[in-house]
């Protein structure tokens, strides 16, 4: 024991703090795991793999792009499944394993950036504590921009002499970043064209390469890429071959749920301009426009009076941050929401490292430029818009304190003035404020949601999760549905589920029979979704359900509410033949065909 403290006094003291930091925001989302959530996306993630592994096809039996992360879900579900025998309690499996790698990731990021000390702690308990969009589970999203900061920690080592593991490890996180977030493959397009102008500039010159854009880095970095492309690749053609893979293409680029890159980019850029009739948009355009006003400014006046320059600085962020946060507060549309703290903190990066004198560009090209690529294409690529990009911004976020701590730093060593002092403890006390802020609201949050998480669930994949009473017993009965369909039908049959419950396939454990688990019944009575349908089954047409499910519960953005079945039974008879039964809560239809286009 004596030994023990003996070593303790040893730790110095933002070691200490540090991981007291990152255990108590692990141990509250631990905590956070066995309540709530975002349940429908749950069990929709959790589909894909679910079908893959019962025999359909990567990019052909299901069409859409966020699929490829299903690549990387596919080892624990299939280990939970054959583990289990069963898929009840999945659910808080897949929570529980994100817990670690928000962990693990808080911990190779404070380890990384140690060297700013009481700042990389408290970013590092605030990526384990936060999660995009609240959602706390194994997702492309999370896995995404866990993935990221993983691959900005490797890549930052290696830059500084631990170069062979890191460069390896580099591949690997690249790879399954690709995965998670496809518009990724930007970032090694980057990487490589550089490699190649460096190469070629180096044997023109002679001059030395950086070591992370050497031959042996690359190498390595292939290195790491292959065992998740042979992976992925075995996923593909298990079950999938390329004439069929050509012939859904237009129909996973047309997926209505993730409109392509060209209609997001066009609707995202429309409602930045409409900032200037609605507040409410103020999470779009203002960070980009005052972050570029205020960095011009900032070179400007910092030739003339860099103390000058630091103090407006100060003073400029300060009524942003403060302005955002009213406009966030008090505007009533999707910008009241936690995740768009995230903007001002990030955009403040660029003018912060302006004003440095010794700026380390790593800190910025690595954190906080990759931050910024990394929120505009999750802005154009993701049906989620705006909300998207704090993928990015978090990582930015990092990148500003960073820098914001070297300014500070040399602002103590070579500035006496009382203005500049008070310009560096504004900065400090805003970046304060704002970690305060996001930390006391999402802990509120959750302890607002425990009050009235009543009632636990007892079977079923969100098996020993608490809800409210009315979501459990909506999940109860689903469950229960779920054990009648399993009598009602043979094992080989195709379920389609006309709700976004895609829980039901888990639960009963049924094969899946549409283009997605993702579906919500009004859509059927739209004739280009009908259409859409049509094609598919003309691809699979063994894909052809043999039954469908219409619930007693409608999806909506607070949770799935209760709904007479029978009276969307029209949007079922609008694409199918058949006839129906009540089976618990929900009916069943026994299909009998295709209803023809005409009808």
């Amino acid at each position: 024991m004596k030994d023990i403290l003996r070593r303790l006094k040893t730790v110095p003291k933002e070691d200490i703090t540090a991981f007291s930091l990152i255990g108590t925001a692990f141990l509250f989302i631990f905590i956070m795991a066995f309540s709530d959530g975002t349940i429908s996306d749950e069990s929709f993630y959790l589909s894909i793999p679910y079908r893959l592994m019962n025999g359909d096809g990567l990019l052909t039996d299901e069409w859409h792009l966020s699929q490829l992360s299903s690549v990387l879900l596919y080892i624990p579900v299939f280990l939970f499944r054959s583990c289990t025998g069963s898929f009840q309690g999945i659910i808080l499996f897949m929570r529980c394993l994100f817990c670690f790698l928000q962990l693990f990731t808080g911990i190779v990021f404070y380890k990384t950036f140690r060297e700013y000390k009481y700042v990389s702690a408290l970013f590092s308990a605030a990526f384990v504590l936060f999660s995009v969009i609240g959602m706390r589970t194994l997702s492309y999203n999370t896995l995404g921009v866990a993935l990221l900061l993983l691959l900005i920690c490797a890549l930052y080592s290696a830059d500084r002499g631990h170069t062979d593991l890191k460069m390896l490890l580099s591949g690997t996180f690249i790879a399954m970043f690709i995965l998670c977030q496809p518009v990724g493959i930007v970032f090694y397009i980057i990487y490589f064209t550089v490699f190649i102008a460096l190469s070629l500039k180096a044997k023109k010159d002679g001059s030395t390469v950086p070591c992370i854009f050497r031959t042996r880095a690359f190498i390595l970095t292939a290195a790491g890429i292959l065992p998740v492309l042979l992976f992925f690749l075995f996923i593909l053609f298990k079950n999938s071959d390329i004439e069929t893979i050509i012939k859904c293409i237009h129909g996973i680029f047309t997926d209505v749920e993730h409109m392509t890159v060209s209609q997001e980019l066009g609707i995202e850029t429309f409602s930045l301009l409409q900032f200037f009739s609605d507040m409410t948009m103020a999470a779009g355009a203002v960070p980009l426009i005052i972050a570029a006003v205020f960095s011009a400014a900032a070179v400007i006046i910092r030739k003339k009076n860099r103390a000058l320059a630091v103090i407006i600085t100060a003073a400029v962020h300060t009524a942003f941050t403060l302005a955002f946060w009213f406009c966030l507060i008090f505007s009533k549309g999707e910008t009241d929401d936690i995740n768009f703290f995230f903007f001002p903190l990030a955009f403040s990066g660029l003018p912060l490292f302006i004003l440095t004198k010794k700026k380390n560009y790593k800190v910025f090209l690595y954190l906080w430029c990759t931050g910024i690529m990394y929120a505009l294409f999750m802005t154009v690529s993701s049906n989620l818009g705006l909300h998207a990009s704090v993928n990015g911004y978090i990582i930015s976020s990092a990148g500003s304190l960073l820098i914001t701590k070297e300014l500070t730093d040399e602002l103590k060593k070579e500035e006496k003035t009382g203005l500049i002092k008070t310009a560096s403890a504004l900065l400090t006390a805003v970046f304060a404020f704002t970690a305060i802020y996001i930390t006391t609201d999402i802990i509120s949050t959750a302890a607002s949601r425990a009050t009235y998480n009543s009632a636990r669930v007892e079977n079923g994949i969100y098996k020993n999760i608490s809800l409210p009473s009315d979501q459990a017993l909506i999940f109860t009965n689903i469950y229960n549905d779920a054990q009648r369909i399993k009598e009602e039908t043979p094992e080989d049959a195709r379920l389609f589920v006309i709700e976004n419950v895609s829980a039901m396939y888990l639960e009963c454990e049924r094969d899946l029979g549409a283009f997605s688990g993702w579906f919500i019944c009004e859509q059927l009575g739209f004739p280009e979704i009908r259409s859409r349908f049509r094609e598919y089954y003309e691809i699979f047409p063994e894909n052809i359900p043999s039954y469908v499910y219409i619930p007693a519960y409608m999806y909506t953005e607070n949770g799935l509410k209760p709904v007479t079945p029978r009276i969307r039974t029209d949007y079922a008879f609008g694409l199918f033949e058949g006839k129906e039964k009540d089976i618990g809560s929900g009916l069943l239809i026994e299909v009998t065909g295709l209803k023809d286009e005409q009808n």
